[in-house]
């Protein structure tokens, strides 16, 4: 599956060659303002995405995760578990999403 193709990308990341891992998704894992990113669809809504990606990208240190699907602009801050884990963007310790 995607996922099992996901981790097994993100364990050969060697950060000394890497030092940036971007992750990319076409529907969003945090989002605000729009229908479709609520809910837990079997379509892909963002706690469905969000069940399914979080733990990996925390495991394997993504440093940010892009994504698409509603046509506006929001980023947050680090965030691991639906909580700001910083508000500072240097040397985060969780995901920042876009």
């Amino acid at each position: 599956t995607e996922l099992t193709w996901m981790r097994k990308d993100l364990s050969m990341v060697r950060r000394e060659n890497t030092p940036w891992v971007i992750a990319h998704f076409h529907r969003p894992s945090y989002c605000s303002n729009d229908h479709a990113c609520l809910g837990a669809s079997k379509h892909g809504g963002a706690d469905y995405v969000l069940a399914r990606t979080e733990e990996i990208f925390h495991e394997h240190k993504v440093d940010l995760v892009l994504m698409a699907h509603v046509h506006s602009y929001q980023r947050s801050h680090p965030v691991y578990q639906q909580n700001v884990t910083s508000t500072s963007y240097d040397s985060p310790t969780a995901p920042v999403y876009i």
